[in-house]
C-alpha cells in the first residue's frame, strides 16, 4: 500500500507540478494562446502564493489558536489546478471535446493524490480539503477564458499527453524543500520573534460570556 500510495503522491509534488504548469503555458504561448497564458500564470502564482501564506500562518500559529490546523496540502491544491487545467485544454481541442469524461478523470487523479497524503499521514482531511478549496478557485480564475476554437486548433495534443506521462514519470521520487522552508521560517516567526507564543486562546466553549457565573 506504501509504494503506491507514495507514487500517487509524487505526482502532486511542486517538483512535478511546476513543471507541467511551465510546460502547458508554454504549449499555449505558441498556439497563439497568449491571454490564456498569462490566465494560466496569474492562476498558478495565486495558488502558490495562498497556500504558501497559509502554510507559513498556520504552521505558526496553527497550534496556539488550536485551529485544528496545521499546514494546508499544497499537493492537494496545486495538483487541482495543474491537472485540472490540462483538462480543461484537452477538453476543449478537437476530437476531444468530452469535458465529462476528462473532467472524472482529472477529479479521480486529484481525489487520488489528496487520499494519498492522508493514507501516508502527510496531512489531516481538513488541511486536504482547504489545499482542494484553494486550488479549485485558482481553476476557475483558468476557465473563465476558455480557448477559441482556432486557438484549440493549433495546441498539440501529443505533446499535451505526453507532458502528462513523461514528467510525472521522469520526476517520480523528486522531492521539494519547499516544506522545509516554511517550517523553518515559522520556527524563526515563532521563537525567535514570539509569534504565537504564550497561552493559547480558550476554546470558544469556555469563552467568558459562557462561563458559569461564580
Amino acid at each position: 500500500m506504501h509504494a503506491p500510495m507514495t507514487a500517487i503522491t509524487d505526482a502532486g509534488d511542486l517538483m512535478v507540478t511546476s513543471p507541467l504548469a511551465l510546460a502547458l503555458l508554454l504549449l499555449l504561448w505558441r498556439a497563439g494562446a497568449v491571454p490564456q497564458a498569462r490566465r494560466l500564470a496569474l492562476a498558478w502564482a495565486a495558488c502558490f502564493g495562498v497556500l504558501g501564506v497559509l502554510k507559513l500562518v498556520f504552521t505558526t500559529c496553527g497550534e496556539h489558536w488550536q485551529a485544528g490546523l496545521h499546514s494546508p496540502s499544497g499537493h492537494a491544491g496545486l495538483s487541482t489546478l495543474v491537472y485540472g487545467s490540462y483538462a480543461l485544454v484537452l477538453a476543449a481541442l478537437p476530437g476531444w471535446r468530452r469535458p465529462l469524461p476528462l473532467g472524472l478523470a482529472g477529479g479521480a487523479l486529484i481525489a487520488a493524490i489528496g487520499i494519498s497524503r492522508m493514507v501516508l499521514h502527510e496531512h489531516t482531511p481538513v488541511e486536504v480539503l482547504v489545499g482542494l478549496l484553494v486550488g479549485f478557485n485558482c481553476l476557475l480564475l483558468v476557465a473563465s477564458l476558455p480557448l477559441t476554437p482556432v486557438q484549440a486548433t493549433r495546441v498539440p495534443v501529443a505533446a499535451l499527453l505526453a507532458l502528462l506521462v513523461l514528467v510525472p514519470a521522469v520526476l517520480q521520487g523528486s522531492r521539494s524543500q519547499a516544506e522545509d522552508l516554511v517550517v523553518g521560517s515559522a520556527r524563526e516567526l515563532h521563537f525567535r520573534l514570539g509569534v504565537c507564543q504564550g497561552p493559547p486562546p480558550a476554546p470558544a466553549h469556555l469563552s467568558a460570556t459562557a462561563l458559569p457565573a461564580p
